[in-house]
């Protein structure tokens, strides 16, 4: 099947996107329409309808006369995300144990012999994990929503993911070589319970899984 093409607005969505996460933006970076339409080849108005659509996701915010910048997350909206992606992913993680073809099962797999890799590099130099890739975690989470074969999941799942992956990348969190082994064997847990059809104990241990990341990321947050 021949790929479709992206439109204008598409690919100033998508460029944005990458910008934040590449550039490692942090919240409140002004983010200037005509020098992003002039860094991507594009005209304004792709761009200027890219930010309509990041604000409505909640990425951005626009003030009148003062332009659009990277959202600043309070302390309630970042608690909020977490909880919405844990109801979420317990919800996709039991259609992934329904719909799961052989292949989603191939790739999550990867996935975590990939992490495996990634948990191996860090034991070797455990200084490198000050501030860490949040890739193999996503990955894995990822993989678990793509295999719940809902689109409706992934795009809403795929948002917040992406999201708090980037606010915790801005905000430089530390972490340890501990805290990232710990999470490795608990997807491994989860993979476990998912393989063996165990709905219950997948979606108890995805929760506890996200409740113990929330509960970490907030306690670098100060309070407003």
């Amino acid at each position: 099947m021949k790929k479709k093409k992206e439109t204008s607005l598409e690919i100033a969505y998508n460029r944005i996107i990458d910008k934040i996460i590449n550039d490692r933006l942090r919240p409140g970076t002004p983010l200037r329409e005509d020098h992003l339409a002039a860094e991507f080849g594009l005209s304004s108005t792709p761009v200027r309808e890219a930010f309509r659509k990041l604000e409505h996701e909640g990425w951005v915010e626009s003030f009148p006369y003062k332009g659009t910048y990277l959202k600043k997350f309070s302390r309630e909206e970042i608690k909020d995300i977490y909880l919405l992606r844990e109801a979420l992913e317990c919800v996709a993680i039991g259609q992934a144990i329904q719909n799961a073809t052989s292949n989603d099962w191939d790739k999550i797999a990867a996935a975590l012999d990939a992490e495996k890799i990634y948990v191996g590099q860090m034991s070797a130099s455990p200084s490198d994990a000050a501030v860490p890739s949040f890739d193999p975690d996503l990955d894995f989470h990822s993989l678990i929503v793509k295999a719940s074969l809902s689109n409706i999941l992934m795009k809403r799942c795929g948002a917040l993911q992406v999201q708090l992956g980037c606010i915790m990348m801005s905000m430089e969190i530390k972490t340890s070589f501990e805290d990232i082994k710990e999470t490795y064997e608990e997807h491994i847990l989860i993979y476990s319970a998912m393989r063996r059809g165990w709905v219950k104990s997948a979606e108890e241990l995805i929760r506890s899984h996200i409740q113990k990341a929330r509960i970490k990321h907030l306690a670098t947050v100060k309070a407003e």
